[in-house]
């Protein structure tokens, strides 16, 4: 009911007749309905007296009211069907009417609009509402955010609807024009709102920032494990250019024993070859020290070609002595060649 108080009460023909302080209402015991008769300009302004109420012989119902007596037949008291639409009047977002923005309005008029797409700083929207093509007066008006409100809002007379800060997601906006009573709905209509994210929160921006992170994660990843076999690469020649530095320095000090036997006059012939092959075989030694020393340089890219004229033949010869002892004691002792 419009109140909570009541002032006087009737119960006549299977339903309960309550008077209020603004209106007369009818309750039906049966299914719990009341219907409101506020909105008769003969009730609309009368306010009831406490006890002030009776039933005639003929059925009628007479009641005390502020304006006098009021006598009705309940039999031929009826409500009446009430017609009209909800007009939107104007469309206002972010403080600017949308008349004044093409993009919004699309060259459809501010009342046929039934989508508007806003967005994401076109957050705060106000729609101005009026009731036209209908004779009842002092209208309400609820309406609901589907997706943002859970319930409807109270009915009020005040024609315009405002929220601000939406978020961005879809919305339905639904919203109901009511009689003064209440107790019926005059009009209902909707509209689809849209607040589009920015382009830092869509879906696919995440999906390339996530891919963005993730390539970059992998590309780290292989420059470290490039940067690990680089390391093990320089620890593998940093061993081999120490062992070439203990392999040279040991061939040097046993060069000079060899060269200091040779120039002795009281060796033998075969004696003096085979120092001379071993003085050989250790400078040939050396060379391959002094060439895997080198070899860092090269990988570096900081080794130099140093190309030398030599002759053939005696390389050859040189090369045919280092293998003649191995070769003549295999030949001796009957191992193949």
């Amino acid at each position: 009911m419009p109140s909570n108080y009541i002032n006087s009460i009737i119960a006549t023909d299977g339903y309960i007749w309550i008077g209020i302080e603004n209106g007369l209402c009818q309750l039906n015991p049966t299914d719990e309905t009341i219907l409101t008769y506020s909105s008769l300009f003969s009730l609309s302004g009368s306010s009831f007296n406490i006890n002030s109420s009776t039933r005639l012989r003929n059925g009628s119902l007479i009641w005390g009211t502020n304006n006098g007596a009021v006598l009705f037949n309940p039999d031929k008291l009826y409500q009446t069907s009430h017609k009209g639409r909800i007009f939107f009047q104007d469309i206002i977002v972010s403080g600017r009417s949308i008349r004044e923005n093409p993009e919004l309005i699309k060259e459809t008029p501010v009342d046929r609009q039934t989508h508007i797409r806003l967005n994401h700083n076109q957050n705060t929207l106000s729609l101005e509402l009026l009731s036209v093509d209908t004779s009842c007066k002092g209208v309400k008006f609820s309406w609901i955010m589907e997706g943002l409100d859970s319930r409807w809002s109270p009915p009020s007379t005040l024609p315009a609807i405002n929220y601000a800060n939406l978020p961005t997601r879809n919305f339905s906006l639904s919203i109901r024009m009511y009689d003064s009573s209440l107790s019926r709905i005059i009009d209902e209509r909707s509209i689809q709102i849209q607040i589009t994210p920015p382009f830092w929160a869509t879906w696919w921006f995440r999906f390339l920032f996530s891919l963005l992170i993730i390539s970059m994660i992998v590309y780290s990843l292989r420059i470290y494990s490039n940067h690990l076999k680089q390391e093990h690469a320089k620890e593998k020649i940093r061993f081999f250019t120490n062992m070439a530095h203990d392999i040279r320095t040991s061939l040097t000090l046993i060069s000079a024993p060899v060269e200091q036997m040779e120039s002795a006059p009281e060796l033998s012939e075969k004696t003096r070859y085979f120092l001379n092959l071993a003085r050989e075989q250790s400078k040939r030694l050396t060379a391959v020290a002094t060439q895997l020393l080198d070899f860092e340089k090269v990988d570096s890219k900081k080794g130099q070609l140093f190309p030398v004229m030599t002759d053939i033949v005696p390389l050859i010869a040189g090369r045919c002595l280092m293998f003649a002892t191995t070769a003549g004691k295999k030949y001796r002792t009957g191992v193949p060649l």
